[in-house]
């Protein structure tokens, strides 16, 4: 019986592991080296106001430092951050007054933590990541995370693809959705399990 019930739980751990991220693609290939950048915009609150004002800043940083910031490599996109980081600062602080908010703007580049996200298809694992940052005031509110390097969020910016590429596994509340990898065997992208 102890057999059984260990046999069951293990395989039932395997149904429930997430898929892997596509080794082949730009993103998977970022992550099996070590050479992904993410860009995380943190909203000064949870209000609506503050999330509208998360998403403004995010949608000015991304228009006018996107193609200054679509390098060829990881090098490339780091120093073009570095370069462009006070400007990048500027033009957050610019956007999120434009919206209406008062308090501080902080841009920084660094290595931070992060959960386990979901772009489009592709499940990037939790873990510390280069990333650029940019607090909104007490950055107490929910936030947006996108992949910079490789220019995933970059590409799909043009459209609200870019904010649905996005989406977390779970934020705090809402159901966890897996997604089964025994699942995708028998069911096409798109079917309803």
């Amino acid at each position: 019986m102890g057999r059984l019930l260990c046999a069951l739980c293990l395989g039932a751990a395997l149904c429930l592991t997430p898929a892997p991220t596509q080794v082949d693609s730009p993103l998977g290939q970022a992550l099996s080296t070590g050479e992904l950048i993410r860009i995380h915009v943190v909203a000064n609150s949870d209000g609506e106001r503050d999330q509208e004002i998360k998403y403004a800043v995010r949608d000015a940083v991304i228009a006018r430092f996107g193609e200054a910031l679509s390098c060829a490599s990881f090098e490339e996109a780091c120093a073009a951050i570095e370069q462009n980081l006070a400007a990048i600062e500027q033009e957050a602080a610019r956007a999120a007054q434009a919206a209406g908010f008062t308090g501080a703007v902080e841009a920084t580049f660094g290595r931070f933590g992060f959960p386990t996200r979901v772009y489009g298809g592709e499940t990037v694992p939790a873990g510390e990541y280069t990333a650029l940052r940019i607090v909104l005031g007490e950055g107490a509110g929910r936030n947006w995370w996108c992949v910079l390097y490789p220019a995933f969020c970059l590409i799909e910016s043009g459209s609200d693809s870019a904010a649905a590429a996005a989406q977390p596994v779970a934020t705090p509340g809402e159901a966890v959705q897996w997604t089964s990898v025994i699942g995708r065997l028998f069911y096409r992208e798109g079917d309803a399990p």
